[in-house]
């Protein structure tokens, strides 16, 4: 038996099972792949990127603060970030911060 082969070959069938390998020519589609935290990442570099072309982003947030990002003109903004399921229509939102106000 090897063990490679058969290692290989159970991999390559939950990957197929999770469709971690259709269309990765659709815009975006590579982000199924990314973990949650991955995500949040992009997430809050793209609000980065947006925020500075109409306010400077001076300040990153430090992990466990208020906020994640602070602008010239002082609003602060706290990223959150959700993904569609993969086999159904949910949102996977991780995160809780029991300071903040719903």
């Amino acid at each position: 038996m090897d063990l490679e082969q058969t290692f290989l070959k159970i991999i390559e069938k939950k990957h197929r099972e999770l469709n971690l390998g259709q269309d990765y020519n659709a815009i975006f589609s590579k982000i199924r792949d990314f973990e949650a935290n991955a995500i949040g990442q992009i997430g809050e570099e793209f609000l980065k990127s947006a925020l500075n072309a109409i306010d400077e982003v001076i300040n990153d947030g430090i992990i466990h603060d208020e906020y994640d990002i602070m602008t010239k003109s002082g609003v602060s903004f706290e990223v959150k970030t959700a993904r569609k399921g993969r086999t159904n229509n949910t949102f996977l939102v991780q995160w809780y911060k029991p300071t903040i106000q719903l």
